[in-house]
């Protein structure tokens, strides 16, 4: 084949992204929006104005870009599951190609390559691609972010190169709070790279920009006060060293794969601190001029999860999973260089189909693969709709969650749920209706309903179904009233 034709690394680019689309496609709508998304969706309604968004996200304890650019998607196209769901899928593949870029920058094109297909297969990347949430966005404008740092700190400090960094740092301040810890990140790796001559001789150019986003998001400070000052629930992991493996082995859903990723990290880390005495020949030989860009991405790896880290080992922990996606890009462009440096094209090949043909089995074949139901409100109001086109509902959830129901209700044409009780009664009266029904939120149950949930007069409770999600956690349940004989 390669006689007509020789394939060059965008070729191999362009079917890693073709195929990177089909698995964060395939199966899109495979469960309803779960709660975080739902908030998500309730703010990305057309009907809302950006002043209401920014009224409902203080209640979030995120900052707003994902929530208001979901919301334009939402007008420009539909607003439902898979409309919002295929803005993440978009947002999703230009984290690769940030990915991309990064690496080619860093590297060359073939270990950017490396890190691309690696990326395409990642149980975590391609999870929340298909999450209407906002860290698929987290982990594109952290890369683009590093990508424009690199090149400022190499020498390259001009307009161009200047606003794209305070623009997309800004974005990713503005996108989740941990772009914090990619800023400290940044600081941290600075002294590895940093060239200060050049430095020195444009200061206050750099300054201004490494200033820049801090300022542009200080219009956001007042909503930070309010977030850090709001008690927050301890749902959140326990910090402890087994984090360092635990959540790669999450990353990559897979024992084996984590083991490798942590243990090349670790190692170069090591290495790294030790050439400082000793210097190992082969180690020196494998690493060769790439030292400052290893330990900027070690450091980078380390600076970002220690801090929330340490923070959580004295207060209310922030350790949460897919807060730290932003760590897969240096686990994968380190993992990229290393793969890049087998020796024999045959082996290497050999070896990058076997990790990309593991990944794609664990993708499927796994007990917890990287769709799996969480919720139920879709499912609710789906099967009611095929049991009354549209009756009475009466909607029972904590302030904050009605819109776990709203939301679906609105999807599926229910033009008559009413969350007041009274407002249902003169409602189902007016409507004459032989049923009605209520939809009861388990997770958790409203208190004042958790003793009785009130009834119409002239109806009896005729049948209940609970639903459970995979892990069998029950999360909604549908209760039918009817008319009785003697009051039709």
């Amino acid at each position: 084949m390669e006689k007509f034709f020789k394939p060059k690394t965008k070729h191999y680019l362009y079917l890693a992204f073709i195929g990177a689309l089909v698995l964060r496609l395939f199966n899109l709508n495979y469960e309803g929006l779960w709660n975080d998304e739902l908030f998500t969706a309730d703010t990305a309604n057309p009907a809302n104005s950006i002043s209401h968004i920014i009224f409902l996200l203080k209640l979030d304890i995120h900052p707003p870009l994902h929530n208001i650019l979901s919301y334009f998607w939402s007008h420009i196209f539909s607003y439902s599951d898979t409309s919002l769901r295929v803005f993440n899928v978009v947002i999703g593949l230009g984290g690769l190609l940030s990915l991309y870029h990064l690496g080619k920058l860093l590297f060359n094109k073939k270990v950017a390559l490396y890190a691309v297909l690696l990326a395409t297969v990642n149980f975590f990347l391609i999870r929340y691609s298909q999450e209407v949430r906002a860290y698929g966005l987290l982990f594109l404008l952290s890369n683009y972010s590093f990508y424009f740092f690199v090149k400022l700190l190499r020498g390259e400090m001009n307009t161009k190169n200047s606003i794209a960094y305070v623009l997309i740092t800004t974005a990713l301040l503005y996108t989740h709070y941990f772009g914090m810890f990619v800023m400290a990140s940044q600081f941290a790796a600075s002294f590895v790279i940093i060239n200060w001559t050049i430095v020195k001789r444009q200061f206050w150019k750099y300054l201004i920009t490494f200033v820049g986003p801090i300022l542009l998001f200080s219009f956001w400070f007042p909503i930070l006060k309010v977030h850090l000052e709001r008690e927050t629930k301890s749902w959140r992991d326990a910090p402890s060293l087994e984090m360092v493996y635990t959540y790669t082995q999450e990353f990559f859903n897979d024992y084996a794969l984590a083991f490798i990723a942590s243990s090349l990290v670790l190692l170069t880390g090591v290495f790294l601190m030790l050439r400082r005495f000793r210097k190992v020949k082969f180690v020196e030989k494998l690493i060769k001029n790439k030292v400052k860009v290893l330990a900027m991405l070690v450091i980078w790896t380390a600076v970002y999860f220690m801090i929330p880290y340490f923070k959580s080992s004295w207060s209310t922990s922030m350790m949460v999973t897919r807060y730290f996606i932003v760590m897969l890009a240096p686990i994968l462009l380190i993992l990229a260089f290393y793969l890049s440096k087998i020796k024999g094209r045959s082996l290497r090949n050999g070896i990058l189909a076997t990790v990309l043909g593991y990944s794609l089995l664990l993708l499927f074949l796994k007990e917890n693969p990287y769709y799996a139901q969480t919720t139920s409100y879709r499912e609710i109001a789906a099967e009611t709709k095929l049991m009354n086109n549209d009756p009475p509902i009466f909607y029972l959830a904590n302030t904050t969650n009605e819109r776990y129901f709203r939301y679906y209700l609105t999807q599926y044409k229910f033009s008559k749920g009413r969350v007041n009780f009274d407002a249902l009664t003169q409602l189902v009266g007016r409507e004459s209706s032989n049923e009605y029904f209520v939809f009861l939120d388990l997770r958790p149950v409203p208190e004042k309903y958790k003793k009785a949930i009130p009834m119409v007069e002239g109806y009896y409770k005729s049948d209940s179904t609970t639903f459970a999600n995979k892990y069998n956690i029950q999360t909604v349940r549908r209760i039918r009233y009817k008319k009785r004989k003697d009051s039709l």
